[in-house]
Formats: C-alpha cells, structure tokens, sequence
C-alpha cells in the first residue's frame, strides 16, 4: 500500500492503519574477480628474410680513368696534345678494366680513336715538313 491508498482509508473510516511494507532489501552485490584470460598465442613465424645482396667484384660501369682517356681524345682531334694524353689514359684504363672485369667498350673507343687521330697527326706533321723542306730550296 502507498499514501494514497492510506488517506483513502483513513477518509473512509477505517482506523486501522494499513500494515507497514518491509524494508526493500539492497541488492548484494557479489563482486567476482575478472575472468582470467590465457595469454594470447605467439604470432606466427615468418620465414626468414632475405639478405640485401650486392654484387661484389662486378662494379657498375667502367673504370673512370678509361672514360677520362675517351674524352682526351674526342677532344684531342682539335687540339693535338690533348689527343696524346687521351690515348695514354684509355690505355690505362682498358688495361685497369680488364683487370677488374669492369666494361671496357669507352676505354677501347678512346685507344682506337686515338691511335687513329695520333696516326693522322703524324703523317700530317710529316706531310708539312716535307711541304716546307721542299719549297725553301
């Protein structure tokens, strides 16, 4: 019984007070420890990774010396001296290729070229003494 329902009893005449609820009970609240979990599993194993090879004893290009002579020479067939140099330095940079096992096609272009141009050079210097040994007598 509530309060309304207690006034409506005393308003009708009844003297009897109306019967007392009992007291609600609190709930007990029964506190359990947290449920115990199994450690998660292990990831599972990737295969080994591969090692970062580099190809050793087979550098990228030739030699920069034999490079160097190809250029001399190139540059040797305007000015002469420079085409002497030229030659020696794709001389030894063919031979320093060769030894590496490194390309050698720039530095054999530069020996070629250049024992060509020195050639050209030389008939062409003997062809102007000759030229002016011949007209001064």
């Amino acid at each position: 019984m509530d309060e309304n329902d207690t006034m409506r009893a005393d308003l009708a005449g009844n003297p009897e007070p109306p019967e007392p609820s009992p007291p609600a009970e609190e709930p007990t609240a029964v506190v359990q420890p947290p449920p115990v979990y199994a450690s998660p599993p292990p990831p599972p194993r990737s295969p080994p990774a591969q090692p970062y090879t580099v190809a050793v004893g087979q550098p990228a290009g030739p030699p920069g010396i034999g490079i160097a002579g190809f250029v001399c020479v190139i540059v040797g067939l305007i000015v002469p001296l420079v085409g002497i140099v030229g030659l020696i330095l794709s001389i030894v940079g063919y031979r320093q290729a060769k030894r590496e096992n490194r390309p050698q096609g720039l530095a054999l272009a530069g020996m070629i070229i250049g024992i060509i141009a020195t050639a050209l050079g030389v008939i062409i210097l003997i062809a102007i003494i000759a030229v002016g040994a011949g007209g001064s007598s």
